[in-house]
């Protein structure tokens, strides 16, 4: 079976993907300053982990429509 795991902060988001069969993690992604310019988010993959660097847009000066 496959579980995501999530830990949410204030500013941070925290994820892994576990194939608990054999307790192998899959993936693993880190969000931090979320809400603000500098955000960015983390990702990497099995087998090597190599991480790869995302910008990460912040949308919180939008305002949705009210009906």
């Amino acid at each position: 079976m496959r579980v995501l795991v999530v830990n949410a902060g204030s500013s941070s988001l925290k994820n892994q993907l576990i194939e608990t069969d054999g307790k192998v993690t899959l993936m693993k992604c880190l969000a931090e300053k979320v809400g603000t310019p500098g955000a960015f988010m983390n990702v990497s993959f099995a087998p090597d982990f190599q991480k790869t660097t995302y910008n990460a847009v912040s949308y919180t000066h939008l305002t949705l429509p009210t009906t």
